[in-house]
């Protein structure tokens, strides 16, 4: 179960056996169910998930009321509403599952206890916020390509596990149509 895991926390840092046994330990397996929410709308935010199985999608509905798929994330990352997460405040997305999935939860107390005991884990800490900046910027720059590009970008850097995805929510991502998605998929 940890295997992933620590395949993860080994390509942000060299961490030591001890440490990984550490991570663990603080380490609660959940399940969630196609449909079903990891995070609401309102709701504050004391946990991460690590993805083992499944998909989710993060949404956001504007004023109008209207819901936009804002990101996915896939097995082998961090899942959480990053922003509601350091700021403390009452999260304004929703991260729900498009598949059935299987988690890891670390919660804010602990992870906070870890950071306070080994330099190596506030390391860690630091480099993944620097990491969700980065994938930030990289999906406010992509935003500014062409939809045909953005789709194959998706498509190439999760291939995998796209297939899963409802081409609606696959458009609703790229801000478009699903008519015009199926175009791009047809070549036209």
């Amino acid at each position: 179960m940890y295997a992933e895991l620590n395949k993860t926390l080994l390509s942000v840092l060299d961490f030591e056996e001890s440490d990984l046994e550490e991570f663990q330990k603080i380490a609660t397996p959940l399940s969630i169910k196609r449909g079903d929410r990891f995070i609401k709308i309102g709701q504050s935010i004391h946990r991460i998930g690590f993805i083992l199985e499944g998909i989710f999608e993060m949404t956001y509905v504007n004023a109008k009321e209207v819901e936009t798929v804002i990101d996915f994330f896939f097995p082998g990352n961090f899942v959480v509403d990053y922003v509601s997460y350091l700021t403390n405040s009452a999260a304004e997305t929703d991260i729900r599952a498009v598949s059935d999935a299987t988690l890891l939860i670390f919660e804010r107390k602990s992870l906070d206890k870890l950071y306070d005991k080994n330099i190596r884990f506030q390391k860690f800490g630091r480099l993944m916020a620097e990491n969700q900046f980065v994938q930030f910027a990289k999906r406010l720059r992509e935003g500014s390509l062409p939809p045909a590009e953005r789709y194959y970008k998706l498509m190439a850097e999760n291939k995998q596990w796209i297939q899963e995805i409802s081409q609606y929510k696959i458009a609703s991502y790229l801000n478009i149509s699903p008519e015009w998605l199926s175009k791009i998929r047809k070549g036209k």
